[in-house]
């Protein structure tokens, strides 16, 4: 409807250019009119050349933004043409493929002829999870808006959408010493204790892969040194779907809690579908994000104590902390 609104205005101006240019016998009127005339004729091959010429990108710097806490995501629309792109209409989408959330927003930018424009785009998580922006479906339209091209840019970023620290006092419980496949203590051949194995994460260096139990498992893990001369905590929790985002910011503040405090603390869990615990040894505030990192390339559960019942299976015995739910917090349990 706006097209054809654009039609009928560009053939009024057109008639009254015309109409004077033949009243007032006017050459420069009439060079005007013509000029007009041929606008739409040249503005479809000058938007063909543009829409080639069109990348999109984001702004890499951050990757983590915290759950309720404004985050902003940055677009940058770079025009490699001599053909300035005065009305380019896309569609971002935010998929949050671990809660399952989708959001879409249309938007629209100008680039100038050999230039770039950046956009900023705020955004407020309200979940847990990994985000996946993408661009897409990217319109093109002349200055009159008469013609639209597509063009496929292609651009994707990811976002880790870390839990947040909750404001209540959580109590420092220390659970015994527990033992199982992964737990024990073994020594390389440089005499370097591993005191943890965990699932490969992108990132990790290829020399600490263990090949031994990754053969076992059938999937990746490597090794994690550290210091064993100290009691370490062992902290499991639910992956309960329908509380899952009161549950992350409870292990989020709890193993905050503990590494401040310099107290090293295993972070356990149990995917869905998983008979195998995942775990990640925390010494410090670093080691935080590599670890729900890893929580978010496991599938939630409908199941509420399904973690407790693997971990039931794969531990010797012992006290443990343990996250069911937001309601009841961290609690201290008997395997």
């Amino acid at each position: 409807m706006k097209r054809i609104g654009n039609f009928i205005c560009y053939i009024i101006v057109l008639l009254f250019m015309g109409g004077f240019a033949y009243f007032f016998h006017s050459y420069i009127l009439m060079l005007a009119a013509f000029a007009f005339f041929a606008v739409p004729f040249i503005s479809f091959p000058l938007l063909i050349i543009a829409s080639h010429k069109l990348r999109v990108s984001f702004d890499l710097n951050e990757t983590v933004a915290k759950r309720n806490e404004e985050y902003t995501l940055k677009a940058e629309f770079i025009n490699r043409s001599f053909v300035p792109v005065t009305n380019c209409n896309f569609r971002l989408e935010l998929k949050n493929d671990y809660s399952e959330n989708t959001q879409v927003r249309y938007m629209t930018v100008s680039v100038p002829a050999f230039g770039k424009r950046v956009i900023n785009i705020n955004i407020k998580p309200l979940m847990c999870g990994r985000i996946n922006a993408s661009v897409n479906e990217v319109k093109i339209m002349d200055l009159m808006s008469f013609f639209e091209v597509k063009t496929d840019v292609g651009a994707d970023f990811t976002v880790n959408i870390m839990p947040r620290r909750l404001s209540s006092d959580i109590t420092m419980l220390t659970g015994e010493n527990i033992s199982d496949d992964t737990e024990k203590v073994h020594k390389d051949n440089a005499g370097n204790e591993i005191l943890d194995i965990r699932e490969y994460v992108s990132g990790d260096s290829l020399k600490t892969i263990h090949w031994k139990v990754s053969v076992k498992r059938d999937e990746l893990y490597v090794k994690v040194r550290g210091d064993t001369s100290q009691e370490r905590t062992l902290l499991l929790f639910e992956l309960n779907k329908d509380d899952i985002n009161g549950i992350l910011d409870a292990v989020y503040t709890q193993t905050l809690r503990y590494v401040k405090q310099g107290l090293p603390i295993k972070i356990c869990w149990a995917g869905r579908g998983s008979e195998q615990l995942s775990s990640n040894v925390v010494f410090d505030e670093k080691d935080i994000y590599p670890m729900f990192t890893q929580v978010y390339n496991s599938i939630a559960s409908n199941a509420e104590e399904h973690t407790l019942s693997v971990a039931r299976r794969q531990l010797s015995g012992g006290t443990v902390l343990y996250i069911s739910s937001s309601e009841k917090g961290v609690t201290m349990i008997n395997l």
